[in-house]
Formats: structure tokens, sequence, C-alpha cells
């Protein structure tokens, strides 16, 4: 055997003891993300598109939508290791020369010993294996990292929709008595950020000539323990900032109508449609959005006191088109169906 033939073994041993750390973090936080969907279901608040209230969701929507991105790159990370854990058995040039016919049998039983998986030709110089694996690694840590972005924009003083649990104290400014920084958030969108890095270095590992490549394999080494290093520890703060995270719902609902209640506008536009026909109900509930703007008043009086409508709407219709909740279309039963896929893939 050559040097590869114990290097690289002992490179998937160490792989697969890492992975089964992350996989287990990694279930953790899926489940704090189920049970927090849940119970969010129901909480109404703003969706918003281009960083603009667009239309009502609620937050358990939010949350199944981090935790779909989180369970697809569980199974990524289950698939890559079926292809990246494999023995490493051939001799110098991997014909197994020496060991003649007895060569593959020696490898199958190499590979049941140590517990790995076996493919046909050597993988010397052919990295696509670890390279899959480390890119699974990268894309979870960049959901990880995406709800790290959105609970930084929900904890703005300006929108305060969701704060970090933690002890007193916790993230306390060295200069500014009031603040409470939001750390976890910070810490896994930062670790997020490095292993993204990371990522042009997996495509180098990949081109390699000859049937060994000392200088190529060599640049392989530092990636590996970074990528599990760096997703290890941002899945330690996803799950403390999943698992600590208060909702306020009064500043949700609070926040719906920050703009007169514009955000209920495609309702409203839906609602006249029947009688006025979609491009007169559009035109109607735009000028009443921009009167209600202009005069701080609210929507749903502009629109009533339009000569358009008038008595076109019944005051029990008007009273169901200004409740959020009218409006949240599937959020629910979506919400449920990414909760069961999530259980599903735990289970699998």
């Amino acid at each position: 055997s050559t040097t590869q033939d114990s290097m690289d073994p002992g490179l998937s041993l160490q792989m697969k003891q890492g992975l089964d750390l992350l996989e287990k973090d990694t279930r953790s936080l899926m489940e704090k993300l189920i049970q927090l969907a849940r119970a969010h279901k129901s909480t109404v608040m703003a969706g918003r598109t281009n960083g603009m209230q667009a239309a009502p969701i609620t937050f358990g929507f939010k949350v199944s939508g981090w935790l779909s991105e989180v369970a697809r790159g569980y199974d990524r990370l289950k698939l890559a290791r079926s292809r990246a854990l494999m023995v490493q058995l051939g001799g110098p040039v991997g014909t197994f020369d020496v060991m003649g016919t007895k060569g593959l049998a020696v490898r199958q039983s190499m590979a049941r010993n140590l517990g790995l998986g076996v493919q046909s030709v050597g993988w010397y110089t052919s990295r696509d294996g670890v390279a899959e694996l480390l890119f699974a690694i990268g894309l979870l840590t960049s959901a990880l990292g995406h709800i790290a972005i959105e609970t930084g924009l929900l904890v703005r003083t300006e929108i305060d929709e969701v704060r970090e649990g933690g002890e007193a104290g916790r993230g306390g400014s060295s200069a500014m008595p009031q603040k409470a920084n939001p750390r976890s958030t910070e810490y896994v969108e930062g670790l997020s950020r490095a292993i993204q890095s990371k990522a042009a270095g997996l495509y180098t590992i990949l081109w390699q000539s000859n049937e060994r490549n000392g200088g190529v394999w060599i640049a392989e080494w530092p990636l590996v323990p970074e990528h599990f290093l760096l997703a290890s520890s941002a899945l330690r703060h996803a799950n403390e900032l999943v698992g600590g995270l208060a909702v306020n719902r009064q500043q949700m609902l609070k926040n719906l109508n920050l703009d007169g209640g514009a955000i209920l506008s495609e309702a409203f536009a839906g609602a006249l449609s029947a009688t006025l026909g979609r491009t007169a109900a559009y035109d109607v509930v735009k000028a009443a959005s921009q009167r209600a703007r202009a005069g701080g008043t609210m929507l749903a009086e502009e629109i009533a006191s339009a000569p358009e409508v008038d008595g076109r709407v019944s005051k029990t219709e008007l009273e169901r088109l200004l409740d959020p909740r009218q409006h949240i279309g599937l959020a629910g039963e979506l919400t449920e169906l990414a909760c069961a896929d999530a259980e599903r893939s735990l289970k699998s």
C-alpha cells in the first residue's frame, strides 16, 4: 500500500465522526424550528418584498421557510455521506499490482472493518466525494446564515418583532448601556460568511494530474477541518438563537398598520374587482393609498369614501377586509406541510 492508502481512510473516519456531530446538532435545530413554526403558524405579521411591506403572512410561515432550507441541507449531508466516506486501497498507482487477485477482497474486508464504503476505482486524484460533502456542509451553513440575516432584520429597533433570549447582560455594549446586541445572530452570520469564502478552494482540489498529485492533495488538508469547525460552531449558535427566540406578537400587529393599512391593498383590490373590474379596482386602491399616505389617514377610510366605491362594499365586508388574519392565504397549511416534510426527513 501507499501513503494515501492510510491517509484517505483516516480522513474518511474523521469526517464520519464529524458528520455524526453535525447531523446531531442539525436534528436538534430542526426540532426547534418545527416547534417554533407550529407555535406561530397563526401569528400574523407583515410579509416584505424588496425591503418593503407587501402582504400579511404569519411568523410560522416564515419559520417554515427556514426549516425547509435546513431540512434540505440535512438531506444533502446524508446523501453526501454515502458518497464521500470511502476506503482507499490500491498501492502506488491504484492497480493492486502487488496484492494481485486478492486485492479486491482485501479492500472489501478493510472497508467492512472500518465501516466505510467502497467505490470501484480509487479516488487518489478524484476528490469529488470530499468536495461534495464540503459543499453540502457549506450549503447547510448558508441556510443558518439565512436565518441569521432574517432575524437580524427583525430585531432592529424600528421593527422589534423578535428578540434574542439569554441571560441578563447578554450582548451588552461597552459604551451604550441601553443596548442588547443580537450576539447569536451575529455569530451565525459571521461563521456562515466565513465558510462561504472557502467555496472557491473546493474547486481547486477537483483537477489533479496523473495517478497521484501531492501538491493539490495537501491543499485539501485545511479545507476539511475548517468546514467542519465553522459549521459546528454555526450550528451551536443557531440552536441557541432559535431555542431562545422571543416573538413580539403585539409589535407584529402594530407594524401591520405602519403605512395606514396599505399592506391590505391587495385584499381591497380583490374585493372590489367583482364590481369594478380588476383594472379599475387596482386604480381606485392605488389612488386611495396615495391619499392615505399623503394625509396620514387609514387606507380603509379613503377607499370607503371614494365615489367609485360608495355603497359597493358593506360594513361587514369592510370589517372582514380590515382583519389581517383573513388575508394570510394558506400560510397555516403550508407551515404544516413543511413541518411534516421535516419530520419525515428526521425519521429516514
